[in-house]
């Protein structure tokens, strides 16, 4: 289980964090879950590896999703909010967030409040500074370690956040900072973590309910 020290035991997310090679022995299980729309969605994605990894990781949400919600995969009916993030089509207590980069994948589920998970694979990354908070920009040029691994850190927590919130990488979470653990956010809380490893790096933000 993904230990968030501020949060209580009943407000802990489930997380479920692996390769997509993994997935691949449960292919065509994984792949009979996908609905008609993902589908749809999937077709859209040029390169054929991408396709594939969508459908499987979709897949994958799904078979998670069924026991929690005492539902068939292929009956869950997912929405999708103003940003992109997807929820669940209907009256329910559970929120998701799903992740990937590269071989590795990061799904992040919760009863009540919301949550937003972010995984990058460790690599030469170039993000303009527009996307970070002055703050944050120090923290780049002056902390110790190494570099990419500090970006890492910064960027997968951004991400997280502004997943949590539902915006992604809007304006506004570009101009705020991530650098503490629990940050306030329009009248709430939301609590950061981070665990870095050597090939790659995963962050997970939850409200605080």
């Amino acid at each position: 289980m993904y230990r968030l020290s501020p949060v209580k035991r009943c407000q802990q997310p489930r997380v479920f964090a692996g390769t997509v090679t993994s997935l691949e022995r449960r292919k065509q299980e994984l792949l009979s879950f996908i609905t008609s729309d993902e589908q749809e969605r999937a077709r859209k994605i040029k390169r054929k590896q991408q396709r594939e990894t969508f459908l499987l990781i979709r897949g994958y949400l799904r078979s998670v999703l069924s026991p929690l919600l005492n539902r068939a995969p292929h009956n869950i009916r997912l929405a999708y909010g103003t940003y992109g993030k997807p929820f669940i089509n209907e009256e329910c207590p559970y929120q998701f967030n799903v992740s990937h980069s590269k071989d590795r994948y990061l799904i992040g589920v919760r009863a009540n409040g919301s949550i937003g998970v972010d995984v990058e694979c460790y690599r030469t990354l170039n993000s303009h500074p527009m996307f970070f908070h002055p703050e944050e920009m120090r923290y780049m040029s002056k902390g110790s370690g190494n570099k990419i691994d500090r970006w890492l850190w910064l960027w997968t927590r951004k991400e997280a956040f502004g997943k949590a919130i539902g915006e992604g990488l809007s304006e506004r979470i570009v101009q705020r900072s991530i650098m503490e653990d629990v940050i306030a956010f329009e009248g709430k809380k939301y609590v950061l973590r981070t665990e870095q490893y050597a090939s790659f790096t995963q962050s997970i933000c939850i409200e605080l309910v």
